[in-house]
């Protein structure tokens, strides 16, 4: 059997147009997922009022390449337990009793005073397309910073690799930063 003399040359067009364009009935092809962290919120939520004055409690955002940064703030939460003497070895000094060690949560609010030029540098660049391949199913910590611009403060993470973690480049300029503590919360452990 032959051919139209049309066919061959049709058949072409559909197979070299048919990658790009939807199939009916089938999914137009789209552009590129970028991938996302996988919080947006500090890891230990901050809640004291004197740290929250400075850092607002917000979802952080991917910062904006264009934004002219006035000041930049680092709030940290952690749950510690204070050292006692006799404590950590878990045996008492000899004639003391073993006395319960309560946790405290220290919240420390620090203004960035070195570093800034490399961080937002690092925290403009984008986040890298998603993965189709296997990732840790982990929450990394965002390190997410406190920006001030134009008396505006807003929370900003870490550019994201493939993977939804931290890129190496802003956690090596988070880790550098220079910081000034401008305010402290260390109070029992609620709840």
């Amino acid at each position: 059997m032959r051919l139209p003399r049309l066919a061959a040359p049709l058949a072409l067009l559909v197979a070299l147009t048919g990658c790009a364009q939807a199939v009916p009935g089938g999914d137009a092809p789209s552009a590129p997922a970028f991938a996302e962290p996988a919080l947006t919120l500090p890891l230990t939520p901050i809640t004291a009022p004197e740290v929250t004055a400075v850092c607002p409690q917000q979802e952080a955002v991917h910062l904006d390449a264009g934004l002219v940064v006035d000041e930049i703030f680092v709030c940290t939460a952690n749950e510690v337990l204070p050292i006692e003497p006799g404590i950590g070895d878990d045996q008492p000094l000899e004639g003391e009793s073993a006395q319960p060690v309560e946790p405290r949560l220290l919240q420390v609010a620090n203004r960035v005073v070195s570093g800034q030029e490399e961080l937002l540098a690092a925290y403009a660049e984008p986040n890298e397309v998603r993965t189709d391949g296997a990732c840790i199913e982990l929450a990394a910590d965002p390190l997410i910073v406190w920006v001030v611009a134009d008396g505006t403060t807003t929370a900003v993470y870490a550019p994201v690799d493939e993977c939804g973690f931290p890129q190496e480049r802003a956690s090596a300029a988070y880790a550098a930063l220079g910081l000034e503590e401008v305010a402290r919360s260390d109070a029992p452990v609620e709840g």
